[in-house]
């Protein structure tokens, strides 16, 4: 049986110290200490854990060991460009006992080299940095390891050689080679190991609520910004909290790749509390004569051109704001963290070239994240696996790990009823609804429609995009990436058959590609995952 283990971290580090963070905390500063949204200074996960891998791999090369258990801790790179994780993860550590006010300190390059200027500051090479402990001090930073091992004698093993190499550290952070990041001590406390397990327990209704609370910043479904800059979303997917709960049934010995049920297992992106999931649909127009807001899809004088009126895109700031308020739209105030990330070559201590990125992570707080799990599909016994798993708390969420607290919030509401007549239809999620090449959009959202819901489409206004593009630059061979409807897409159906967008409502639209619904293993955009989510309303009424 799989176990969990659970160590506290504690580095003392002797100031002066660098950790740098993108965010300037004051004017004139160079460079500024990392902190978390309430300001205290970190030290990032990716430094620690950095530190630790060099100490231990030159540890293990030094005794002529195999790297096994370094690659079983901290991943290795896999093939196609996949990275295989590691069994540990690692969370950012927090300074102890220190302001939130940082003081300067400047670093000067003397010039030694031009003749008539000996000893004198060189020009353009003075830097300021923030010191958050004045020189001499010692800081203590906490956090923690966690992470599955097979069995106790190979959890006891791993800590065992994480603590031989942090006796091998003897700086972190920025400027070591002058004097900055020097380490007392790192302390790696006993590990606790917990067998994994889970309690059988029916849910509480066929549709629940939750609430997730996450215990450190996040990055899901990323955004690249640039070729070397990657931003989170604040919405996390249902996907992602599915993988998690996959994970958790894949460690106490289930297969849920090979499981039916598990793939039937219906899971709403989750949004910040504060935050709704309604979104102004793009068939919205401005009417500058009547200074007021219309939908093209349900006014009959607009289809007909009988009204001037001016398209989202031509809107100024002030309108789109008075739109979304009208529409209800609301988004939760949320701290992001940036982060600088670089590979260091073990041969010389430096930076690999092309080996720098930047994220920008979410910073969770205090806040919570809704969704809602949808168990009509599944077998009353596969209920009650999945839903004692998910309750149990979920761990190893995006790029950074991190843990999820469940927090049952009682039955979701059940959706509004649907009766046979018009109806505007939006995306509140991203969607595949087809393939540019079968024809025009017209004719390709014609046929979805009439597939997934025999419904007759009378009008639409739809944005299009390219997700998953970026990986056809990596790798050889080919790569088509999914061509997906985006949230607002708004379409205006003459519903002869209700029960079956009824159902479209609860569950989610599936992804087509002509006749041909692609499974999950080809096509990440399944409704069970929580994308093709809609809201509808009855035109007329």
């Amino acid at each position: 049986m799989s176990v969990q283990i659970d160590c506290d971290v504690t580095v003392r580090l002797r100031a002066p110290f660098l950790f740098p963070g993108l965010s300037l905390n004051g004017w004139g500063y160079d460079a500024t200490a990392l902190r978390d949204a309430q300001g205290h200074p970190l030290l990032p996960a990716d430094q620690i854990k950095g530190v630790l891998r060099a100490a231990l791999a030159g540890m293990l090369a030094d005794a002529g060991k195999p790297l096994t258990a370094l690659e079983a801790i901290f991943g290795q790179p896999g093939p196609d460009q996949a990275n295989l994780r590691g069994a540990l993860v690692f969370s950012d550590l927090r300074a102890e006992g220190l302001s939130t006010a940082g003081t300067p300190s400047t670093r000067v390059e003397i010039d030694d080299k031009t003749p008539d200027a000996p000893g004198t500051v060189r020009e353009g090479h003075l830097v300021v940095t923030e010191l958050v402990a004045p020189p001499g001090a010692e800081v203590q930073f906490v956090g923690n390891i966690y992470g599955h091992a097979e069995t106790e004698a190979q959890a006891v093993e791993w800590i065992t050689l994480l603590r031989a190499a942090a006796t091998h550290i003897s700086a972190i952070g920025s400027m070591k080679s002058a004097g900055f990041g020097e380490v007392v001590s790192v302390d790696l406390s006993r590990p606790k190991m917990v067998a994994l397990s889970a309690a059988p327990v029916a849910p509480p209704a066929g549709r629940v609520a939750v609430a997730l609370a996450f215990d450190r910043p996040f990055l899901v479904d990323a955004q690249r910004v640039a070729d070397n800059v990657v931003a989170s979303s604040e919405t996390v997917p249902g996907g992602v909290i599915k993988g998690a709960l996959a994970a958790a049934l894949r460690a106490l010995g289930h297969r849920p790749e090979e499981d039916a049920d598990f793939s039937a297992l219906s899971i709403a992106h989750a949004v910040p509390e504060g935050a709704s999931r309604t979104v102004l649909p793009l068939s919205w127009v401005w009417l500058p004569d009547e200074a007021r807001f219309a939908d093209v899809l349900t006014d009959p004088g607009l289809a007909r051109g009988e009204k001037q009126f001016v398209t989202r895109p031509d809107w100024k700031t002030a309108q789109l704001e008075d739109a979304e308020k009208r529409r209800g739209v609301k988004r939760a105030d949320l701290s992001l963290s940036d982060r600088a990330h670089v590979r260091i070559d073990p041969e010389t201590g430096a930076a690999v070239d092309q080996a720098l990125f930047f994220t920008t992570l979410v910073d969770p707080g205090q806040t919570r994240w809704l969704t809602e799990i949808d168990f009509g599909a599944i077998p009353a016994s596969q209920q009650a696996l999945y839903w004692g798993t998910l309750v149990a708390g979920l761990d190893r969420l995006g790029s950074t790990g991190a843990r999820a607290t469940v927090q049952v919030l009682g039955a979701a509401p059940a959706p509004a009823p649907v009766v046979a007549g018009d109806w505007l239809v939006v995306l509140e999620t991203e969607a595949v609804l087809g393939d540019p090449a079968e024809g025009p959009p017209a004719e390709v959202y014609g046929a979805y429609w009439r597939d997934v819901a025999g419904a007759e489409m009378t009008g639409f206004m739809a944005a299009q995009d390219l997700r998953g593009d970026y990986l056809g630059m990596r790798g050889a061979g080919v790569y088509r990436p999914h061509f997906v409807t985006l949230p607002g897409s708004a379409f205006r159906l003459r519903v002869t058959d209700p029960a079956r967008l009824a159902e479209l409502v609860r569950r989610g639209l599936p992804p087509r590609l002509g006749k041909t619904r692609p499974g999950w293993q080809d096509c990440p955009f399944q409704p069970e995952n929580g994308w093709g989510r809609i809201s509808i309303e009855k035109v007329g009424a």
